[in-house]
């Protein structure tokens, strides 16, 4: 669909999301023992939140580039809009902040 992109790419594109919302939600779902940095990253998720992302999981690009050493390159995003051309994520932007919502309702 977008230019020379390989299924290992989009593949891997799909990983990377996938282990950032595993990393970001071990967070958000601990409630006691959490480091002054964890309570603060913690916070900081649930400002993230508003209506659109309300009973969802999500992702910005600020989680993806710290719990991978992935480049947020232009075939990055291009992936990202032929997952949500897919209807695999879908995208709220509300602000300066993109967020991508991982398994919008109606797909499993």
């Amino acid at each position: 669909m977008k230019g020379r992109i390989l299924y290992s790419d989009v593949n891997k594109c799909i990983d990377v999301v996938n282990t950032t919302a595993v990393e970001k939600y071990k967070v958000v779902s601990k409630a006691q023992g959490l480091t002054d940095f964890q309570r603060r990253k913690k916070l900081e998720y649930k400002q993230l939140e508003d209506k659109s992302t309300e009973n969802a999981h999500f992702v910005v690009d600020v989680d993806i580039a710290e719990f991978t050493s992935t480049k947020l390159d232009k075939q990055f995003y291009s992936i990202l809009t032929i997952l949500r051309h897919c209807g695999r994520i879908k995208q709220s932007r509300i602000g300066k902040v993109t967020r991508y919502i991982l398994n919008p309702e109606g797909t499993e």
